[in-house]
Parts: C-alpha cells; structure tokens; sequence
C-alpha cells in the first residue's frame, strides 16, 4: 500500500521557493524564512515561508515557530493530496520514487489542490502518464494579485525545476533567472520552449523522457469444474470491463501484466495465459481477452486450489516484481488439497522464501524469479454462493495475505464482484489504512491502527447496526452490505462518522488529580476540599476544568495487547486505569481521534516539554493545544469540526470535547471530506 509524505530534501526544496522579504521590503537571502509579516507579490500579508493563514500586519516569528508554520502548511495543503494520489496509484499498481513524490508536493504547495487548479495536470497524474503531467503542470504558472488571476514569471522557473526533480531527481535550482542562470529554456517542459508542450509536440529529448508507471500484476486463479457454469459465462460477457479495469482503457493505458491458471480436479491445473508481457498495451488486451473467451467448463471432482496458487506463486506464469501483485481466485469450493495453504501463505507474503517441492503438487514448479528485495503477492478470493466451509477456508487465505475477501451470491453479479477485486485498493495492515468499498466485500479487519472506510454514498444513505452475533454491519441504499471489524470510521461523500462509539465519559478523580497538580494538593487533610469531585462541583466547572475526558476502552485493549493481557490477569482494573498511571506517560493513544506521534511531530515545542517530563501530549492537547487550535490528529481539527457542525461553533464549546460528549452519541460528521482530504 502506497504511503506518499515529503521528504526533508523536499522540504528544503520549498524553502528555496519561499523565500521573502525583511522589514525593509528586502529579499531576503535564499531559503531564509520571513520573520516579520510582508506584503508578497499577491498583496496578501505573509510570514515564515510563505504562510499567510491568519497573518495580521506587524506579526513577528522565531525560527522555530516559521519551521512548525511550513510543517502544519505541508500538512494541511499537500498531505491531503498525497493521501488521494497514493490511494489512486494503488488501484492501477503504481508506485512513485521519493523525487517524484517531492515534486508533485512542491507544485501542490504553490497551486494548491490540483483537482481544482490544475485538472488536466492531476488526472494524467492520477493515471500515470507522467510526460502529460509534466507538459500540464507546466501550464500552472498563474497567481491571484489583487483579486486576479495574472502570469507570474517567476512559476516558469519554479515548473521546469519541479520538473528536472520529477525526471532527474536533480533538486537544484537550474532554471533560476534571478540566480543569472539560463532560465528554463533548456528544459523541455517548461512554457513557451514548445519541445514538449501540448502546443507544439515536437517531442522530448531522450535525456528527459520518464517511463510511465507499471501497472499492477494480476494472477486469475479459475475453478473449471462444473458447478462454475453460469458464473464463468457471466465473466467471459464481461470480459472487455474486466480487461479495462488491469489494462485502463485505450485513451489512458496502463502497463499491467495479467497471467491466468485453471484448475478442476487433481489432475487438471493448466497455464491459460502467462504474464503479458506485450510492448504494446493494445496487444496485451487482445491477448487477455482471448485467453478468457476461451476458457471452457471441464467438470471435475476435487479441486486443488492450493496447487494452482502455488503454481502462480513459484513463477510458472512468469516472474513477479515489485509492485501491486495480486492473486485473484474464482471458486465455489473449499480446496482440496490442504496440506499444500501453509507453503502458499509463507510464498505469498516473500515469494524469495525456497520451498521444498513436495510429492502433492501436480506439476513440476519452478521458483519465482527474484531480485533479493522481499516481493509479495495479495490474494483476493471471490467466493461463488455462500457455503460455510469455503467461506472459512477463503477468509483465512484472504487475511493471512493482506487480501479480503468478496463474495458473490449469484452468478449475474460474478463479473462485477470480480472487477471489484481488480479494482480493490485496500490493504489490511496493522496501521492506519484507508479502505474502499467496492462491489462484493464481504468483511474488512482494520485489526490495529485507526483505519476509516470510504464509501459512494450519502451518510443519509448509509446504516450501521449489529447483527445476531454482536458484528457490525455497514449498510447503503446500493444493496452493499460489509462488517466491519476493527473500522473506527466510515467517510461518506458528505462527512464522516464513528463506526462504534466509547461510552460517554464521566467524571473520573483519578484523571482530574493527575491533570490539575493545584487541585490535587488542595484535596485531603490539608487542602480545602475533600475530594477532587468536590472541587469539581464548586469551582472546577464554572473555571471550565475538565472533569471527563475522552477514552475509549475498546480501542486501547486493541491497540496495546500487553494492556489486555496484564487486565485479564487482574494487574489493573482497566486500561483506563492502566491509562492514568502508566499509558498517558507511555505515549499511548487513548482514542482514535488523538494520535501522540502526529501529535508531537506536529509542534515540536510540545515535544520539547515531554521529553522534559514537564506534561504528557494528551495532558497538553487537553489543557491548551485545543484552544490553540491545534489537531490532536490527521483525522479531527477544530475547524473543520466547527464547519459541519455550526451550532457547536456558535455556543464555543471545545470541538473535540463536544464530539465525545455529545457529538458521537448524537451521530455528527467530524468534518466535510474536501476539508479532510482522504
């Protein structure tokens, strides 16, 4: 699964860009953040690199706080992007390298959303064509001055640079005018130099071409025998879609390679297709789609599942290569040959590990071709009807793989089920994933992290309810139906709500003493109160102290299994108890929604006072980070809490307090998707 972030190189980068001006209307020397607010070309009042969120005339930085400014701005403005683009690349199996992924961050922080400011340049992103990428980028060199949008020169030089990085890794200034250098004529992608540009394509010199981005390898793993009958005729009227969705289309191609084996009893598991390995992608599509119009039922008794994954796996249809490979199995049936799942799990997740051949196997295997780097393969098994035994035996090949399982309950919805697999992005990971719903899920297990599932459609549309045996349900108006297992969220295309909510909190003395330090030296003999529930009562509500605070007992156990196993042996009551003596000190998150290591990666002057041993990150997002407004997470600010829930926003209570108070009870979205970006 693709993660995008920006580099420290990448970083630096920016800073040369956005440089500003000294108190005197001076440049300042290159890279150099403005300590005090200026005027920029746009006429909008600017500080540090390039911040202008909130800047008021005369306003004055340090150092430090210009380097937390450009980190909360690369969040904010490319994070969000980054997050869709890696999500997108993960569909057609596309990886981009670190220089790549710096530059794309680099024109994002100056444009800001491509989707809205540069769609041509982000769609041929989105799909991997990188030269029309380059060559509409390049196209993005307005800035807004005085309400208009006007050419700045300054952009020209700015692309032709993000694209020397993009195909060269070079991440020097080049084509820096003001630096009495050349400018940007010797780059083909920059305006006005036509090599390259959609005006005039005349090409680009070899020196500057960039490959596009393989596609995904695809293994379809195909139950022959009989009772397949309506279901493989459903897939073969729908062969041109389930090619599109490996290949693209014939306006926007991607490199994929897809190898089919069959297989329906013992003796029967044959190589339909090798991996098409075809320069031209027009011709791999041919190929494919012959391959598949000519699969015919064969009958049969015991199917060897197993050997036929393992006959993928061991290179018999190719070798693998790094990247997003997948196993996709079509069958109605457990496998028949069990004894061979462990040799298939160990291949699958390092297709470098040797395997000893073994007497069962039907055919003689070669390995997988391997370059050292571990490789490995997801296997996504789509299960034809609904029998109990192969449920279970295809959901443990799915999650021992970092699959999922789809499932189709019919044979006039089988083709699609099994482009939803192709077209599958998720990856099940003990993180923090994104998944994404498509056609015939069955189950997603985030296990650990916090992991949010993105659905097409409205949260009117949508339900969550538990069914008989205590698992929850997703459900839409679309007929989809997934349990969710390990989901702490479901983002809709209107906003985004807690699958399962902590119960509310209530006033716990242990937490109120550990977070007020005079309140727990005023408590017992020789303080005024006797208790901190009493303080609490007479002053510490109407002074606006906390008296609750947001846990979530569920997800910590999950989290921390050493917390679970030390509460099952009866060391501590609970893991909120655990909690207030140990995990907030730990770094341990208490809920989903704060995150301790984005935290403090954040605002390194709370690190500072951690490290010290002065607070605890959620101690200080509780007392003052909120009021701040800083984020206690990737997924939750104030702001975007405020924006969708206007009502909170007009009575000023604590957005993220509210939100466990009350919010999550009362089923409000935490923010607005464009404002969160996944």
């Amino acid at each position: 699964m693709n993660t995008y972030s920006i580099s420290a190189q990448g970083t630096n980068f920016i800073k040369q860009f956005e440089t500003g001006l000294d108190s005197n209307g001076n440049l300042l020397p290159q890279g150099q953040p403005a300590l005090v607010a200026y005027l920029d070309d746009s006429n909008v009042w600017t500080i540090g690199w390039g911040h202008t969120r909130g800047v008021q005339p005369g306003d004055t930085i340090t150092l430090s706080q210009a380097e937390d400014l450009l980190s909360q701005d690369i969040e904010s403005i490319v994070g969000p992007e980054l997050t869709l683009l890696a999500n997108a690349h993960d569909a057609i199996g596309c990886t981009l390298q670190q220089h790549q992924i710096d530059a794309v961050a680099s024109l994002i922080f100056n444009a800001g959303s491509l989707r809205a400011n540069g769609p041509g340049s982000w769609q041929a992103l989105l799909e991997g064509n990188f030269d029309t990428f380059l060559i509409e980028a390049s196209e993005i060199r307005n800035g807004r001055k005085d309400g208009e949008l006007v050419p700045f020169s300054g952009l020209e030089d700015r692309r032709a640079d993000e694209a020397e990085m993009f195909v060269k890794a070079d991440y020097s200034r080049t084509f820096d005018n003001s630096a009495g250098n050349p400018g940007s004529k010797g780059n083909p992608y920059a305006p006005g130099n036509y090599l390259g540009n959609k005006s005039n394509p005349q090409g680009i010199p070899a020196d500057w071409q960039v490959s596009d981005c393989q596609g995904q390898s695809v293994a379809l793993v195909i139950d022959l025998s009989g009772s397949m009958g309506n279901d493989l005729a459903s897939v073969k009227s729908s062969a041109l879609e389930l090619i599109n969705a490996i290949f693209g289309t014939d306006a926007a191609p991607v490199a994929s390679r897809l190898g089919i084996v069959t297989f329906n009893n013992t003796d029967s598991i044959q190589i339909v297709l090798p991996f098409t390995e075809q320069a031209n992608i027009s011709d791999r599509k041919s190929a494919a789609i012959d391959a598949i119009n000519g699969l015919a039922i064969l009958g049969g008794g015991a199917e060897p599942l197993n050997g036929a994954l393992l006959t993928a796996l061991r290179g018999d249809i190719g070798s693998w290569r790094t990247g997003t490979n997948k196993i996709i199995v079509f069958t109605d049936e457990p496998a028949a040959d069990p004894e061979l799942r462990d040799d298939v799990i160990t291949l699958a997740n390092d297709l470098g590990v040797q395997i000893p051949q073994q007497q069962a196997l039907p055919i003689d295997l070669a390995p997988a071709a391997n370059d050292g780097s571990v490789v490995s393969v997801q296997i996504l098994p789509v299960l034809i009807g609904g029998g109990s035994s192969a449920r279970s035996d295809l959901e443990e090949l799915a999650s021992r793989t970092g699959g999922q399982l789809f499932q189709s309950t019919n044979a006039a919805e089988s083709a699609a089920v099994l482009i939803g697999a192709i077209q599958s992005t998720s990856t099940v990971t003990d993180g923090d994933d994104i998944f994404t719903i498509v056609t015939g899920i069955a189950r997603l297990d985030g296990q650990k992290g916090t992991d949010v599932v993105t659905i097409s459609s409205n949260l009117a549309d949508v339900s969550l309810s538990t069914n008989r045996i205590g698992e929850i349900v997703l459900e839409d108006n679309d007929g989809t139906s997934v349990i969710l297992e390990n989901i702490e969220f479901v983002l809709a295309n209107d906003g985004m709500i807690m699958v399962a909510p902590p119960e509310r909190a209530s006033f716990d003395e242990a937490f109120y003493l550990s977070l007020y330090s005079d309140v727990a030296s005023a408590v017992g003999t020789s303080g005024g109160f006797e208790s901190g529930l009493a303080h609490y009562l007479q002053l510490g509500i109407f002074e606006g102290r906390l008296g609750a605070f947001p846990f979530n007992e569920e997800f910590y156990l999950n989290e921390n299994e050493d917390i679970l196993a030390a509460v099952q042996a009866g060391s501590f009551s609970s893991g909120k108890e655990h909690f207030i003596l140990h995990g907030m000190f730990e770094g341990r998150d208490p809920v989903s929604l704060f995150d301790t290591e984005y935290y403090l990666d954040q605002n390194s002057d709370v690190e500072a006072a951690v490290t010290a041993g002065a607070i605890t990150a959620y101690q200080h997002y509780l007392l003052s980070g909120s009021q701040e407004g800083r984020r206690p997470s990737n997924l939750f600010s104030e702001g975007d809490y405020y924006s969708v829930n206007q009502d909170v926003a007009v009575v000023g209570i604590d957005a993220f307090i509210h939100f466990y108070g009350m919010g999550v009870a009362e089923g409000r979205s935490i923010s607005d998707p464009d404002l969160l970006g996944l």
